[in-house]
């Protein structure tokens, strides 16, 4: 039975490329639930029409494809949903137009979720096209608000049973049954305007949970001849910082001055990453905050209300653990297990009038609650001028890597990659958290470049269809009578 599968599921792989590249055609950003919905109907109705039972929530925000009968169920959640495009100049293509090369597809939501999803979706077509003997129900439930809220597992839950037990493709290989908790901060500081100069923008990130590629700040002056003493002083500063070798390198390189009559713009070219890999990226705020700190020294273009801000994210440069700010990060173990790092990021910087907001997003290890980040944040309050609000917190993830389905997932990847299939902790955050012994499981081998939430976002296709027979090995050896 498998290698019929098998055999079926490489004859597909021409309209498995066109299926995800046509997914990613809706523009389906988080929050915007029009294109969500458009993104998830199209699969559902694609399903309906091939024979496999559809239903949704009541608020058409998360839909099921089951096949199989059975009391018992294994669950596989994806999401169509997808982050912000980012710096839409440094995308070689249209991110929502999907582009195959011959080895890549590109676009954003190939890897995070739209590939697998069409892969999970083509292997329950062609079971079910197979008239394999399933002993299991498969369902594939997809979301909408997984970058986001997660307001749609919330319906899930009260619309639907939940599977009893699953994964999500939506991660990295081998199996991950750890995950760090998941919360953003969402910090408000209350400022002024100098009497000298007045700030017209200062913003960076659309998600908050990338490393934001781009800030800008654009101050607005009396005259022409104060623009352009602002532009030197900016590129000396630059300049300065460049000679000096100061850390994170992008600095000299990524930050551009521009000066149009009286209107200074100070532009900040970073590189996304997953928020969870700050690592992985170069973070525009850093970049942008840090220049405009040394600017306002030699030029006092802030209001004192304003040393709060920078004086916050400073803590920042070149630290992600959360050390900086209190967190402790000793030696964490849990179940006889290492649980990593904290994770503490800003992601999103916005100036409204008299208010400058930042978003923290934060990676928390076992032993941190939302009483301690609670704690943490109020003890800082003061220090720095803000106030804040904790949204979207997750708990961390911890699933007992004796469940007899593990089994099985170790086998297939281990057959069909030839190495060791362990357990793992997970940086990130997943639906993995939203229902039941879940865990995240692929799309994403170990040494590949993972390219979640940057720019020109891509998927090897050998690299999908080689997840792809791994999931269908270990449907089959779960599900199917033997």
């Amino acid at each position: 039975m498998i290698n019929q599968l098998l055999q079926c599921l490489q004859a597909e792989k021409d309209e498995i490329i066109r299926d995800v590249i046509q997914l990613i055609g809706f523009p389906s950003v988080t929050g915007s639930r029009v294109e969500n919905r458009r993104a998830l109907f199209w699969l559902l109705e694609k399903a309906a029409q091939q024979g496999m039972k559809v239903s949704h929530t009541q608020e058409e925000d998360c839909g099921v494809i089951e096949i199989g009968q059975g009391e018992e169920a294994v669950g596989i959640l994806t999401h169509v949903d997808v982050v912000g495009v980012g710096d839409r100049h440094k995308w070689q293509t249209d991110p929502f137009t999907g582009v195959y090369d011959g080895r890549w597809i590109v676009g954003r939501g190939a890897m995070d979720d739209k590939g697998p999803t069409i892969v999970i979706y083509t292997i329950l077509w062609l079971m079910n096209q197979l008239n394999l003997p399933l002993k299991k129900r498969i369902q594939l439930i997809i979301g909408t608000q997984e970058e986001s809220n997660w307001e749609d597992m919330a319906h899930f839950r009260q619309a639907f049973s939940p599977p009893d037990y699953g994964f999500t493709p939506d991660g990295a290989f081998p199996v991950h049954n750890m995950e760090k908790g998941y919360a953003d901060v969402q910090l408000t500081f209350q400022v002024k305007q100098s009497p000298r100069f007045c700030i017209d923008a200062l913003r960076a990130g659309d998600s908050e949970n990338t490393i934001p590629s781009s800030g800008l700040l654009v101050i607005k002056t009396d005259t022409g001849d104060q623009c352009r003493r602002l532009s030197r002083q900016a590129q000396r500063v630059i300049g300065s910082r460049q000679a000096k070798a100061v850390p994170m390198g992008g600095i000299p390189s990524s930050v551009s001055v521009r000066c149009e009559e009286n209107r200074f713009q100070l532009n900040a070219k970073g590189i996304s990453s997953h928020s969870s890999l700050p690592q992985n990226g170069v973070n525009a705020i850093s970049l942008l905050v840090e220049i405009l700190a040394e600017l306002d020294q030699k030029e006092q273009l802030l209001h004192p209300s304003f040393r709060g801000v920078m004086d916050f994210i400073h803590l920042f440069n070149g630290c992600h653990d959360g050390s900086t700010l209190g967190f402790d990060n000793r030696l964490c173990l849990y179940q006889g297990e290492y649980m990593g790092e904290n994770i503490v990021v800003p992601t999103v910087l916005l100036f409204e009038e008299d208010k400058v907001k930042l978003n923290l997003n934060i990676r928390h290890r076992y032993g941190v609650s939302l009483q301690d980040l609670e704690r943490e944040f109020q003890a800082l309050t003061q220090k720095y001028g803000f106030t804040f609000q904790i949204r979207n917190y997750q708990d961390p993830l911890y699933v007992s890597r004796h469940l007899p389905f593990f089994e099985k997932m170790h086998q297939a990847y281990e057959y069909v990659t030839g190495q060791k299939s362990e357990f793992a902790l997970a940086d990130g955050t997943s639906y993995a958290k939203a229902l039941p012994q879940m865990v995240s499981w692929g799309p994403v081998f170990p040494g590949e470049t993972d390219t979640c939430h940057q720019e020109n976002e891509r998927i090897h296709i050998e690299s999908l269809m080689k997840a792809a027979e791994i999931y269908a090995r270990y449907l089959v050896a779960d599900a199917v009578k033997s």
